[in-house]
């Protein structure tokens, strides 16, 4: 399900955080076209952690990340972010978070929607 909503949104990396009593215990992270689980994912951990307890999601560009230098400009290549509690029951157990550079795409409230619709799904699956 993840993959599709990467590819749906045309995120370049998507990942899915279970959370259990207030803390990340896992991990799911794919990339865009890649089927294979990433083992190594780095996101900014503060956002994440500020998304937990929160029943809505948000939609934003993450300008203390900076995931890597554009070598032709010198400009920081930050990220759009969509990051969607995953709720069930009233109780959150997950974080969904797509991500895709600024310099291919900005996510808009439209993509935002859709995901925020597809998030149920995710967290029927939880």
């Amino acid at each position: 399900v993840l993959g599709h909503i990467i590819e749906i949104s045309d995120a370049k990396k998507g990942a899915i955080f279970i959370v259990e009593n207030k803390n990340i215990t896992k991990v799911y992270a794919r990339e865009k076209i890649d089927e294979k689980w990433l083992y190594e994912f780095n996101y900014n951990k503060e956002v994440i952690e500020d998304f937990i307890d929160r029943t809505r999601g948000d939609y934003f560009i993450d300008w203390n990340e900076i995931a890597e230098i554009d070598s032709f400009t010198g400009i920081p290549n930050w990220n759009s972010l969509i990051v969607i509690p995953l709720n069930k029951d009233g109780v959150q157990k997950g974080i969904l978070m797509l991500s895709v550079p600024i310099n291919e795409k900005e996510f808009d409230f439209g993509t935002f929607n859709l995901v925020d619709s597809l998030a149920g799904i995710i967290a029927s699956m939880i």
